[in-house]
């Protein structure tokens, strides 16, 4: 596979300083260092344009400088050759009800991909720093997905 990563640190589109004064994404680094450090992709596969622009916009190749990283839109031009018994990072930035992740780990799965899948999910009160209310319920992840 060629390196094919979005970009570097000195072209990357500037993250707003704040949003009621606190850092959009502040955590997002930290926790996608984690799961790479756990994971240890040899490709790293964004689900539509918004997981792939957070990466872009978090400089997420810097964490990951010799692993390619591209939209689920491409994997029908990668090889079965490149894809066979290598360890797959499926990332989505939301997860509603993991359908699309759950359709793209079978379909690595079937090509002989080792799958694990991951998503960083924002709500309305974590990003812009809201009260959340008093009957805040939590998402329960979809069962067709491991999720980090």
């Amino acid at each position: 596979m060629t390196n094919r990563n979005f970009g570097n640190y000195e072209n990357r589109d500037p993250i707003p300083e704040n949003i009621n004064g606190i850092q959009p994404f502040g955590d997002f680094n930290n926790w996608f260092a984690s799961v790479i450090e756990e994971v240890k992709p040899a490709l790293v596969v964004g689900i539509a344009r918004g997981a792939i622009r957070l990466l872009q916009l978090q400089s997420a190749s810097l964490l990951l400088p010799n692993t390619q990283i591209i939209s689920h839109h491409a994997l029908p031009f990668i090889s079965d050759s490149e894809i066979k018994s290598k360890r797959i990072l499926l990332f989505d930035d939301s997860v509603i009800y993991g359908s699309i992740m759950s359709e793209m780990r079978d379909y690595l799965s079937k090509r002989g991909a080792i799958v694990f899948c991951a998503a960083y999910v924002v709500d309305r009160f974590n990003f812009y720093g809201e009260t959340e209310p008093e009957h805040h319920t939590y998402a329960i992840p979809s069962e067709f997905c491991s999720l980090f």
